[in-house]
């Protein structure tokens, strides 16, 4: 059903006895300027900005996306209307400054990417042709990782197997080159200047180079057995041959069992977050502490993304060329 909010903000723009169907998203679009043009997702952002607003504000762009871009014609639920600007869709024709701007916490996403600082007013499209990149992967990405509510799992496998195991280490590589040293730094400058006796500061310190260590043992096990794993797979799916030895890994170690042993590697990082908030003294400065909480959740998130990708992308993908591999035995 739709919501009845969305109901109630928008039943002026159609008739009497006229149900919220293709009519009613007919109108709502006549009243944006903007006549209906079928499966394009382009159509709301072409929009005035004070437009875009209005319809974000009035709790009309969840319909209206569905609508505009082929997908039902009924709001599963709204946006909430205190939300001053609710998550937009990002596409290839939006200027990569826009993006940024709406929502900095992708810069390293973009990063990953080879995309750096100083990109001008040039769209995610164009950016994307000049250094290589695949634009429909790379729009999907920074879609997943900025709306929660957002995960095309069917899209996102039709992808080679190589290009998101090249995504995934380029985040292995930010996880263990940037992010993690980053924040071993702070722990340790708030370790100095809160009242810590030494029991606690070790505590602390001892707890996040624990996880760090799991971290990286969980890494490097991917890249070493796993993602050779998988690429070899791809190969041999792609080029039709039968590989023997192939054959015995996936009959031994599928896919599954290595799925089945993911260690949640953000567990821990859940127990220091509770360490921090609950029982860390009364200091004189707070700035130390919300800082380290500040970047622990922010790698928790992308931790969650990553491990999002890996086991209802990359895993079912696996799954698939296995049994292909399997049917392929003489």
């Amino acid at each position: 059903m739709i919501s009845r909010c969305c109901v109630n903000v928008l039943k002026p723009f159609w008739g009497d006895g006229e149900k919220p169907g293709n009519i009613f998203r007919d109108k709502i679009l006549h009243h944006a300027y903007l006549w209906p043009v079928g499966r394009n997702e382009k159509t709301i952002f072409s929009l005035p900005v004070s437009i875009q607003r209005w319809l974000f504000h009035f709790s009309a762009t969840c319909y209206l996306a569905r609508s505009v871009t082929g997908g039902c014609c009924q709001c599963v639920e709204c946006l909430s209307l205190d939300t001053k600007y609710p998550t937009m869709l990002i596409h290839e024709d939006i200027k990569m400054a826009d993006v940024v701007l709406h929502d900095p916490t992708l810069l390293p996403i973009i990063n990953r990417f080879g995309i750096h600082l100083g990109f001008g007013d040039e769209t995610l499209g164009r950016l994307c042709t000049r250094h290589g990149i695949n634009t429909g992967f790379f729009v999907m990405i920074l879609n997943a990782f900025h709306d929660p509510q957002y995960f095309p799992q069917k899209q996102l496998q039709n992808f080679p197997a190589f290009l998101l195991i090249d995504y995934l280490r380029k985040a292995h590589d930010y996880f263990l080159a940037d992010k993690v040293p980053e924040i071993a730094t702070l722990i340790e400058k708030m370790a100095r200047e809160y009242p810590l006796d030494d029991a606690t500061a070790k505590l602390i310190t001892g707890f996040f180079s624990d996880y760090s260590g799991e971290l990286r043992k969980h890494i490097l096990k991917e890249e070493e057995k796993v993602y050779p794993y998988v690429l070899q797979l791809e190969k041999a799916i792609e080029e039709k041959y039968f590989d023997e030895a192939l054959y015995r890994q996936v009959r031994h170690y599928p896919i599954a069992e290595y799925a089945a042993e993911h260690e949640n590697v953000e567990e821990k990082l859940l127990d220091l977050k509770n360490i921090l908030i609950k029982y860390l003294p009364e200091p004189e400065n707070d700035k130390p502490g919300y800082l380290v909480l500040r970047e622990l959740f922010a790698l928790e998130k992308e931790l969650n993304e990553h491990a999002r990708i890996e086991d209802l992308i990359l895993v079912p993908k696996v799954k698939a060329m296995e049994e292909q591999l399997m049917k392929m035995k003489p």
